[in-house]
């Protein structure tokens, strides 16, 4: 089904589609039963039962269709059983062949979707001026420099199952790390942190996302990953069971503890 509207992309009258914020196949892990998930607005006061994601009616077939084609190698390769080890018993892995153009273009994509949708989850997604050098980038075929808005991997412990934390899903929620403004954003058991600064940040560059075929990724248990942990300790009192809920925490405070 699609709606008359103007694209949030592009600009144009046309049919509008619905358009997931955060892939669906995010939400799977963390449906229940009836395929329902829950979600917080901006202030954490009013929860909402979603199903079928996070989406809204936004763009044209065209912005759609250029939004999944970067979103389904995304999903084809950190979805696939042997991209993350089902045991995690070390301080780090290495994932292998990262496609680091795809994964970042993706991440940004998510960020600058949650910044135009009209969605409560995600009001407080506020880019400014970074939005609309993150369109331009996204619009762009070059290259994206490592350092520019830089992205930082962890992988989430199951502390129970002592594997990725597939349970977990955060919708972007402010942080701030050595003094830059940044969001981080859970699925599929990885959390990324996405700097919006093109300034080094003080955290280990080893764990940087950058061209080459390796990433590492730190393991931090879900509930010691400093983000998160902010997350809970503030909507505990909201989320009766935050394990098996998606997090629409949105108007978070920052912290300037590191990550992890």
């Amino acid at each position: 089904m699609a709606v008359n509207g103007i694209c949030k992309r592009c600009g144009k009258t046309a049919k509008l589609c619905r358009s997931h914020i955060i892939p669906e196949g995010a939400f799977r892990t963390v449906y229940d039963e009836h395929s329902r998930a829950l979600t917080i607005n901006s202030e954490g006061s009013t929860s909402r039962e979603v199903q079928q994601g996070a989406w809204e009616y936004m763009f044209c077939r065209d912005c759609e269709d250029f939004f999944e084609d970067i979103e389904t190698p995304f999903q084809r390769f950190w979805k696939h059983p042997t991209t993350l080890p089902s045991e995690l018993t070390i301080s780090h892995i290495f994932v292998q062949d990262v496609d680091y153009e795809n994964t970042k273009r993706f991440l940004l994509s998510v960020l600058w979707r949650s910044h135009v949708t009209s969605r409560p989850e995600f009001s407080g997604v506020d880019l400014g001026l970074h939005a609309n050098k993150i369109d331009a980038l996204l619009r762009s075929s070059a290259p994206i420099l490592a350092s520019v808005y830089s992205v930082f991997g962890y992988v989430l412990k199951n502390i129970e199952t002592d594997g990725p934390d597939d349970k977990v899903l955060v919708t972007p929620a402010r942080f701030r790390v050595g003094g830059h403004r940044s969001y981080v954003v859970a699925f599929l058991g990885i959390a990324w942190l996405i700097v919006i600064s093109s300034h080094k940040v003080d955290l280990p560059q080893s764990c940087l996302l950058e061209p080459r075929k390796a990433l590492l990724l730190p393991v931090v248990s879900t509930r010691d990953f400093g983000p998160i942990r902010q997350i809970y300790r503030e909507r505990s009192s909201r989320i009766p069971n935050p394990a098996n809920r998606a997090d629409g925490n949105r108007k978070q405070r920052g912290s300037r503890r590191s990550p992890g």
